[in-house]
């Protein structure tokens, strides 16, 4: 009996490894969730250039709103694990007021800023800021998507953001007629296995202001 109960849990832990939640049997689906206890980075999904390297939390769009005298966030966050959102700002310029969807969040110090930590799930963000002046510069997280940037009540098409530092200044650079651009190449890799599989590889270049673009199929 132990025998076959280990042979039960290989056969679990093999399925849930290799194939996707679609692909698991049945009657071995219950069990998935108490396979991947403390595993749940790898169902996450992997970064375009590097397989190995899940990213479980995946921000979208970041809405700023600022001022003289302080400001507003609004930030969308997709999250394939429970884990730990980073939220624009630092020590000296910290969030305050942060709400998850309709619930107060616990902003924490981690890895040098402000972040909370969420459970799976889509969630939306929002948050105030309060100075005397409008900074120089406000730190804004890599990992997010869009950037839609308004300063006392003028939107700014081409935000400044370099090295993760929005510079909240005029700055000499990308003109307003500077034309939107989008080139894609897709190139395929066929391999002749069982099952027979196929590596897509999708590259765009692109210019202009920021944007969302809806691809579809590829």
């Amino acid at each position: 009996m132990p025998g076959r109960c280990l042979s039960v849990l290989f056969l679990i832990l093999l399925t849930a490894s290799l194939c996707r939640a679609s692909q698991v049997p049945p009657d071995l689906d219950p069990w998935r969730e108490w396979v991947l206890h403390g595993l749940e980075e790898q169902l996450c999904p992997p970064a375009f250039n590097n397989p190995g390297d899940r990213r479980c939390a995946w921000p979208s769009t970041l809405d700023l709103d600022l001022t003289g005298k302080g400001g507003r966030f609004r930030l969308e966050v997709t999250l394939f694990a429970p884990g730990w959102v980073a939220l624009p700002g630092r020590p000296d310029l910290w969030p305050g007021d942060v709400m998850v969807g309709d619930r107060p969040g616990l902003v924490s110090f981690h890895q040098g800023g402000p972040a909370v930590f969420l459970e799976k799930g889509k969630d939306i963000i929002t948050g105030t800021y309060s100075w005397n002046r409008l900074p120089e510069s406000l730190p804004v997280p890599r990992e997010n998507g869009l950037l839609n940037l308004t300063v006392e009540g003028r939107e700014i098409p081409f935000p400044d953001l370099r090295s993760g530092l929005l510079w909240l200044r005029e700055k000499e650079g990308l003109a307003e007629s500077t034309e939107d651009s989008l080139q894609i190449q897709v190139y395929r890799r066929l391999e002749d296995t069982v099952p027979f599989t196929v590596a897509t590889r999708v590259e765009m270049d692109v210019a202009g202001r920021q944007r969302e673009v809806l691809l579809g199929p590829v």
